[in-house]
């Protein structure tokens, strides 16, 4: 099974706690999983996904808000 979580951006916060904890759980299951982050800017939420080498697809790190 493949899931493509989409997230606008991993700001320290809840949502993007979710989206990294989730993304933990389902692999260690062995369920692939990536990520489509709509702001590309790097975290360290995003930097501990890709430490798990969970791939992160990043649409722009141009996107002023999520409505763009």
């Amino acid at each position: 099974m493949k899931i493509l979580q989409i997230i606008d951006s991993l700001p320290v916060g809840g949502g993007a706690r979710f989206v990294v904890n989730l993304s933990k759980l389902l692999k260690k299951k062995g369920i692939e999983v990536e990520l489509l982050l709509v702001d590309g800017h790097r975290t360290p939420f995003f930097d501990e996904l890709e430490y798990l080498n969970i791939s992160i697809h990043s649409l722009s790190k141009n996107v002023l808000t999520r409505y763009n």
